[in-house]
């Protein structure tokens, strides 16, 4: 079985590859409304809005991403976090740290450079929010940073709870899903 820092390290190469490759990198940061139900249910309503803003997004940026092989569609390694204490300088407000107990999810994406979001992905979200944020959505906000410097450090950062044992290595989400993945049909 791999241990944790194997699974973070494969999860930085595939994204230093990319962005070796020209793509680009963005640190995307999923913050929701309150969501009821047991702490199983309530990850995996975060984990669905996550897809869902993929599947969204994805149409957006590749022509006919069904027709793609798989290493060609964008690259989303997510991960839940949960806040912790931060100095003067980075207070949190209230609603982020007790809603949902401060559990949001943070992920690396990466971008090919055939992108049809000419705007790049932080702006994307910036602009058409409203597109992905919905009323009927358990989401409350998306922000995207582009990765300018020290991809490595992000990585780091947005699997930093599973580093710290907080989170399962099953509780990482990597997008876009396998076709058998994708395929399964849920257990009833």
């Amino acid at each position: 079985m791999l241990d944790t820092k194997h699974i973070i390290n494969g999860y930085s190469l595939m994204v230093m590859e990319r962005l070796e490759a020209g793509w680009d990198g963005y640190l995307l940061t999923f913050m929701y409304k309150p969501i009821k139900g047991s702490q199983q249910s309530v990850n995996r309503q975060m984990e669905r809005e996550l897809e869902r803003v993929y599947a969204k997004s994805l149409t957006r940026i590749v022509k006919k991403p069904a027709s793609q092989p798989l290493d060609m569609l964008p690259l989303w390694i997510a991960c839940p976090d949960y806040p912790v204490p931060k100095g003067d300088e980075k207070r949190q407000s209230v609603r982020d740290v007790t809603v949902n107990d401060g559990r949001h999810m943070h992920a690396i994406a990466v971008v090919p450079p055939w992108s049809r979001v000419e705007e790049g992905l932080a702006n994307h979200f910036d602009e058409k929010q409203s597109l992905y944020v919905t009323e009927d959505s358990t989401l409350w906000r998306i922000h995207a940073e582009p990765i300018t410097h020290n991809p490595k450090r992000v990585n780091d950062y947005v699997l930093k709870a599973l580093k710290r044992s907080r989170v399962g290595a099953e509780e990482v989400v990597i997008l876009p899903r396998t076709r058998r993945e994708v395929r399964k049909k849920p257990k009833k």
